[in-house]
């Protein structure tokens, strides 16, 4: 089993970058430090031509959230190293589940071990210089490369507290995903930019079309306009009467109340009878392309499908005892809700007798 003692060098490092939406970062610096020989380096980008330090399966790179030193790597045109631990990644396999106060950033990891960290106050600030991009003073150039610094530096301790727990094969084999999602970001997703700006030409009338195929189940739109008045008819006419509301009295239109309601009246995302069918063939000719695909054409795997419409609904006998228990909690939502509804209007509905006889009075 590989161990710590098996590599020669043992580097910490931290990359200063500024990043842009959909843009490969621009670095600024590198900090990094050899365990072994107590090497430091300090370099800003224009030092940058060539990696100052080995990157063979003999050297062991121990980073922060690798993706992003990995990134910087890319970004200067250098290889990536070949033998990668990532400490934030296996902060969050260590600290699964547990609730973290200070998060499961740097800063949050050195809390948790109890070592000493910057302030959060401090790294906002030289993260907002380095965000801020160049050109930078010599005064801040010196600032950005000792904060960065202090980081670098932070990571030993880090590691040697979290030693004892870190299962080295997988930690190293987890570095191996970081080297693969760096090459992703990296590359990003390939966008058929002739189709792109088809479909944003288009937009309007593609959103209306859209619109119309759906809404010919609901008539709950004015154009491409959702309309509460047309929304609360629908639910009076299929006997829904208890939709949330929101402070204002209005019926809400929250993903959260769509979903919740949804699952109590599957009538919301009912679908033609005849579309239910010919998307139902379409799943299952895919799945079975699929099947081909996967076994090399020698087999091709049958898709049953049993067609459940409203009002029925899909029921499995194993999972009787908690449905009962969740409809049981809707029923007293749903009834909570009914006398909110209730009181609401008689409220609207005192108010404004004692608005009228006010008038009548004066």
């Amino acid at each position: 089993m590989i161990e710590l003692r098996d590599f020669r060098e043992i580097w910490f490092h931290d990359f200063e970058y500024q990043s842009f939406p959909g843009e490969h970062v621009q670095v600024h610096c590198l900090v990094a430090y050899e365990l072994r020989s107590g090497r430091r380096i300090r370099l800003w980008c224009d030092q940058l031509e060539s990696p100052p330090y080995r990157m063979d399966s003999d050297c062991l790179f121990v980073s922060f959230n690798a993706a992003a030193e990995l990134s910087a790597h890319l970004s200067l045109g250098w290889l990536l190293p070949i033998r990668i631990l990532d400490l934030a990644q296996e902060f969050k396999c260590l600290t699964n589940g547990l609730v973290l106060p200070d998060g499961r950033g740097l800063l949050g990891a050195m809390s948790f071990y109890k070592l000493d960290a910057i302030s959060v106050t401090e790294k906002d600030e030289m993260r907002d210089l380095a965000m801020r991009g160049g050109p930078f003073t010599d005064q801040e150039k010196s600032d950005l490369l000792a904060y960065y610094e202090q980081d670098v530096i932070a990571l030993p301790k880090l590691l040697g507290r979290m030693w004892g727990k870190i299962n080295l094969p997988q930690a190293l084999h987890r570095g191996r995903f970081m080297r693969a999602l760096a090459m992703v970001e990296w590359n990003g997703t390939p966008i058929d930019h002739e189709t792109l700006a088809a479909l944003r030409d288009n937009w309007e009338v593609i959103k209306l079309d859209l619109i119309t195929d759906v809404d010919r189940n609901y008539g709950v739109f004015e154009g491409t306009s959702f309309r509460l008045k047309l929304f609360a008819r629908w639910l009076q006419l299929h006997g829904i009467r208890n939709w949330p509301i929101t402070d204002v009295g209005r019926l809400s239109k929250s993903d959260e109340t769509f979903k919740q309601m949804g699952q109590a009246y599957p009538q919301l995302y009912r679908a033609p009878a005849d579309r239910f069918e010919r998307d139902s063939a379409i799943v299952k000719t895919a799945m079975a392309e699929a099947s081909r695909i996967i076994l090399n054409n020698k087999l091709e795997l049958r898709t049953d499908g049993e067609p459940i419409h409203y009002p029925h609904r899909y029921f499995d006998k194993r999972g009787a005892g908690m449905w009962s228990t969740v409809m049981k909690v809707l029923k007293k939502v749903q009834q909570r809700q009914e006398l909110l509804q209730t009181q609401i209007k008689m409220e609207f509905s005192l108010g404004g007798e004692i608005q009228h006889g006010t008038q009548t009075a004066y």
